[in-house]
């Protein structure tokens, strides 16, 4: 309609003008006008349903309603192609009373979705109605690009055969380049890029990631198709061979993903290196590493430590290790994390920190991990008095005679004390275990000297009364023994 009253003010501006007009020219003007508006009218929604209905009453006047709906298990309605069909002959009639023809452009609906199915025959019916009698330009181009856009490739390749080669609208091109890399589908990028050889711009791609890097967006690692932050970056890197420039909010995006994102797992830092140079960059990654620390990801923390060329400083693992030690990570041993760190960068924690971590160790019986931090930062073990306590009375209440040794070689090296009544204790149950079910006695109480000799103690009486019941039970069970086996010998 906006055409016919462009048309109508052109006219009317030549009256005003003085030109003489026609009946003719007036009445051609009107019949554009009347076949524009018909047309909008003829394939909007409620048309078809008119059309579905005026058939349903059809085949009801024929008795036919129910073997369509037996056969087809659907209410009686047009298929698109039988609608098709309908409105051009409905038009063609319109277009025999008014006069007139309608132009490619009107008709432009029934064309593409000709093109679009690869109805030929349809196709050719309507261009036949039209004024011009071919198609306007840039109509293949545009329905060729959909097919692309779409994965519709038999359709694309029928099109090629039929019409030849496409020569693409480059504005057109762009724009299904934008709008596909918003969607994340880069395998249509891709494909589109091939058949037209228009190059992608390299502003889309730095929009995408500005978007997808946004600090508010960050923590996102999920997107379409259960991809990844960095995936989705890589993947339209990798169709469109353009790479974004990693500006402020990009930089602020990346912290603000390693620091706060649910789950990370080690390929986003490969993929971040790749597409901005973490593991290169002297200032990001730094502050990605002391991030992924004060989490504690300690794995994170060393794949990036060890592949980055500026290492975290000694000052601000200083303080991460503070933070450690003062705030709790849900799901994560702090101080595991602390002894950790200590290893992979050799730079060891204060004093009272470290003592933390060694009584951490002792408990838990990591004492090849309380070796490796001595030797990596070059600490000597020191333990909490109370832990060591805690400890020791507990092998000594459970007669865990050889835990409680390696405790308390460990400790004496460190310069703790050990409680006495905590050797007496450990010392009588483990003579008395081996005293009433038997073995050797002899090599037991071999070891309880040596560990009251290197203690420079003096066993208790309960100690030595014990030692004097196991020999005696030694000596009675022997004496039994060879008593039965004399008896069955005959002597």
């Amino acid at each position: 309609m906006k055409e016919a009253k462009q048309k109508f003010d052109s006219l009317m501006e030549r009256i005003r003008d003085g030109e003489q007009i026609n009946f003719g020219q007036m009445e051609r003007v009107y019949a554009q006008a009347f076949l524009g508006k018909f047309l909008e009218r003829l394939i909007t929604e409620p048309s078809r349903r008119k059309m579905d209905q005026m058939y349903g009453n059809l085949l009801e006047h024929d008795n036919l309603a129910d073997a369509y709906y037996d056969e087809q298990g659907e209410e009686v309605h047009l298929s698109d192609s039988q609608t098709n069909q309908y409105s051009l002959e409905l038009i063609s009639m319109m277009s025999g009373v008014l006069g007139i023809r309608a132009t490619t452009q009107q008709l432009s609906p029934f064309i593409e979705s000709a093109l679009r199915h690869r109805d030929w025959e349809l196709l050719e019916k309507t261009l036949a109605l039209s004024e011009e009698g071919k198609m306007s330009k840039g109509v293949i181009e545009k329905i060729a690009l959909e097919q692309l856009v779409n994965d519709r490739t038999d359709s694309y390749d029928e099109l090629r055969q039929r019409f030849g080669e496409i020569q693409f609208n480059p504005e057109e091109v762009r724009e299904a380049y934008k709008l596909l890399i918003g969607k994340h589908n880069f395998e249509s990028v891709k494909r589109i890029k091939k058949e037209t050889s228009i190059d992608v711009p390299q502003d889309y791609v730095q929009d995408l990631a500005e978007g997808v890097l946004a600090p508010a967006n960050a923590t996102f690692t999920k997107w379409q198709k259960e991809r990844r932050t960095f995936d989705v970056l890589k993947s339209a890197v990798e169709c469109t061979e353009k790479k974004p420039a990693i500006s402020d909010n990009i930089r602020k995006g990346i912290y603000v993903y390693f620091n706060r994102a649910e789950i990370i797992i080690t390929r986003d830092m490969d993929d971040c290196d790749a597409l901005f140079g973490l593991y290169t960059d002297s200032t990001l990654s730094p502050e990605i590493q002391a991030a992924l620390l004060d989490r504690g990801s300690i794995d994170l923390f060393e794949r990036l430590y060890q592949r980055s060329l500026t290492k975290i400083d000694e000052v601000r693992i200083g303080n991460v290790y503070e933070v450690l030690d003062r705030v709790e990570n849900e799901g994560v041993n702090n101080l595991e994390v602390i002894c950790r760190a200590a290893i992979i960068t050799g730079i060891a924690p204060n004093q009272t920190i470290s003592s933390k971590v060694f009584s951490y160790l002792l408990k838990e019986r990591e004492y090849s991990e309380l070796q490796r931090l001595c030797e990596r930062t070059g600490l000597s073990p020191s333990f909490n008095q109370e832990t060591v306590d805690e400890i020791l009375g507990k092998y000594a209440r459970t007669g865990g005679f050889s835990d409680f040794g390696t405790i308390v070689r460990i400790a004496r090296k460190a310069k703790n004390k050990v409680n006495p009544e905590y050797v007496h204790e450990v010392a009588r149950k483990y003579i008395a275990m081996y005293g009433e079910y038997g073995g050797d006695l002899g090599e037991v109480i071999g070891q309880v000297d040596k560990l009251y000799q290197d203690l420079r103690l003096k066993p208790s009486n309960e100690v030595t009364s014990a030692k004097i019941e196991g020999l005696m039970n030694d000596f009675r069970r022997k004496f039994e023994s060879a008593e039965k086996q004399y008896s069955k010998e005959g002597f």
